[in-house]
């Protein structure tokens, strides 16, 4: 395979999912924004300091992808980009559910649903751990090439 064609290949399996991490930004920030519409409890800091981690760390994923794209694109294993589509995939769906809350109604995401939402957020789903493992096998690639 000629190299332009690898570049290309790299690029077009890349790019959506580089197009999707903007698309979970923007959804994160509309979620952060509701949640600054309400009352401040304990779980809602929560809830905004690990979407607000989770944010930042799409955007190093973005960086480094960048990065290796530009120079090192066929060192970026496969199973890196599955697992970004998978995570990504993953943090729409719940992030999608907790704008469909905020815009229901205020109370009952501060009464019934906050407490539920971390706690999943946390225990199950555990998007920063794993979108920092992302950034580290992206910069583990950097490293070694």
């Amino acid at each position: 395979m000629h190299e332009d064609e690898k570049y290309h290949n790299a690029l077009s399996a890349w790019m959506p999912e580089l197009s999707n991490l903007a698309k979970v930004q923007i959804e994160i920030g509309l979620a952060l924004s509701g949640l600054s519409e309400k009352r401040v409890t304990l779980e809602e800091k929560m809830i905004r300091m690990h979407l607000h981690q989770l944010s930042a760390l799409c955007g190093r994923v973005t960086q480094e992808a960048h990065l290796l794209l530009a120079s090192h694109y066929d060192a970026i294993p496969e199973t890196t980009l599955d697992e970004l589509r998978s995570l990504t995939v993953d943090v729409q769906t719940v992030v999608a559910d907790l704008l469909k809350i905020i815009r229901y109604n205020l109370n009952f995401l501060e009464q019934y649903y906050e407490y539920d939402y971390y706690s999943r957020l946390q225990n199950d789903h555990k998007f920063v751990e794993r979108m920092q493992k992302i950034v580290d096998g992206l910069q583990a690639v950097k490293t070694n090439t």
